[in-house]
């Protein structure tokens, strides 16, 4: 995939979930996501802050919450959906749907897949189906980053096997038993 066609990609996951969230009424946002302590109004937030985040803004979260990474993740997200109403995050992920900018130390697909995975997060406790798009030749492994290597392409030689380029299947609503939260 080009870094084009990522950019692209990651334009359309923001707006796609900009569209699904202005579907939601005031108490889905109280809703408790797939992310552990999380509601769905602090995934959005999160989003929300994934171009804004700079190196130094990291460091002294980091300092300030003594090296734990999830901790500060958590309390940014957390503390930045109390600082704005629902609208206010949905146009802030809107903005930033042509942003290249990421986190730092991210690779240039960590924020498609942070949107893909966290847009499950959101659409499933809501029982709201929300397409995973074609991902035209990239085969992430389970929770992939580029900063631990488990990230990949299904035609690199370091590929454990190739994969088939899924056609862009739609993940099915939770509607039975509660998913059990998974912790990011």
């Amino acid at each position: 995939m080009t870094p084009a066609q990522v950019a692209e990609m990651i334009r359309a996951e923001r707006l796609g979930l900009c569209e699904l969230l202005r579907s939601c009424s005031p108490e889905a946002w109280l809703t408790p996501s797939l992310c552990d302590g999380w509601a769905i109004g602090d995934v959005v937030a999160h989003l929300a802050l994934a171009t804004t985040e700079t190196w130094q803004s990291f460091l002294v979260g980091m300092v300030k919450y003594r090296g734990n990474f999830d901790r500060l993740v958590s309390k940014q997200a957390s503390n930045h959906a109390a600082q704005h109403t629902p609208a206010e995050l949905i146009d802030q992920l809107e903005r930033a749907a042509d942003s290249t900018r990421r986190s730092p130390g991210s690779a240039p697909i960590d924020p498609l897949l942070d949107l893909l995975v966290h847009g499950q997060d959101i659409a499933c406790p809501l029982g709201i189906e929300h397409r995973v798009p074609p991902t035209q030749g990239w085969s992430p492994s389970p929770m992939p980053s580029a900063l631990d290597g488990t990230a990949h392409r299904s035609d690199s030689p370091i590929s454990p096997s190739p994969q088939p380029t899924p056609s862009g299947p739609t993940v099915p609503a939770q509607t039975s038993a509660a998913p059990s939260p998974r912790s990011f």
